[in-house]
């Protein structure tokens, strides 16, 4: 399906859509919501567009078969059939045309009243109600990596509370060509430590949790190698 002028005067846009939407023929009442880095956000009634610009000269040949919302359409779809919560995502879009702003648009729920996990740590003065928070990501970690999944840009703004429940979007997710690259998985620790937000030992509790987590997972279904990666991964984290 192509539509035109969507964001620009000038725009072409290529859309994917497993199902009719209704919001397409509202295209045209969008409301700004949000700008934050390389996107733009726009909304219409619960849903938001997520509107992409592109970050290296590399989006602008990969759009048409990788673009950034294609990756996080596909992402999302991903962590939703593991039984990890997500926003529903409804389809994405590639812009045609090289010479405007945005590469691609993702269609993906509106999460009303969620919180990111970062504003949560820096109000919330409950113990229990922090950890439980902090058990949720690291039970949704352990089993993105023990199934050979990297989110790409794992951080404390890219997930999402909302009735007690977390919510991970910016659903880039990396396929793992082997169980013994550590880095990754100590790359999205890092990315969530903040000694702003959570203490060491609130950083400690969370790793243990995860640990705890995989090692279930791995009583559920052993694998010599992964069982190598998880004594691996004590090492590292602990």
């Amino acid at each position: 399906m192509l539509k035109i002028n969507i964001l620009e005067k000038g725009d072409i846009w290529l859309l994917a859509f497993e199902n009719k939407v209704p919001f397409l023929k509202q295209l045209k009442k969008k409301k700004l919501f949000l700008e934050f880095g390389y996107s733009t956000f726009y909304k219409i009634d619960n849903v938001l567009l997520k509107c992409i610009k592109p970050q290296k000269f590399a989006d602008y040949s990969r759009r048409f078969f990788a673009s950034q919302a294609k990756r996080e359409y596909i992402g999302t779809l991903k962590l939703h059939y593991l039984g990890i919560c997500v926003p529903e995502v409804y389809g994405y879009s590639v812009n045609l045309n090289f010479f405007n702003g945005f590469e691609s648009i993702l269609f993906i729920e509106h999460l009303k009243d969620s919180i990111t996990t970062m504003n949560f740590l820096q109000n919330e003065k409950s113990t229990s109600k922090r950890e439980s928070i902090l058990k949720l990501i690291a039970k949704d970690l352990s089993k993105m990596h023990f199934l050979g999944l990297h989110h790409k840009d794992t951080n404390l703004k890219n997930i999402l509370i909302k009735d007690n429940n977390i919510y991970w979007i910016d659903n880039d997710i990396k396929v793992l060509p082997n169980f013994n690259n550590i880095k990754h998985v100590q790359i999205s620790f890092k990315r969530i430590f903040n000694k702003n937000n959570m203490s060491e030992e609130e950083f400690l509790f969370l790793k243990k949790n995860y640990l705890r987590n995989f090692e279930k997972l791995l009583d559920k279904d052993f694998d010599g190698k992964k069982d190598i990666f998880f004594k691996m991964l004590r090492k590292v984290l602990l």
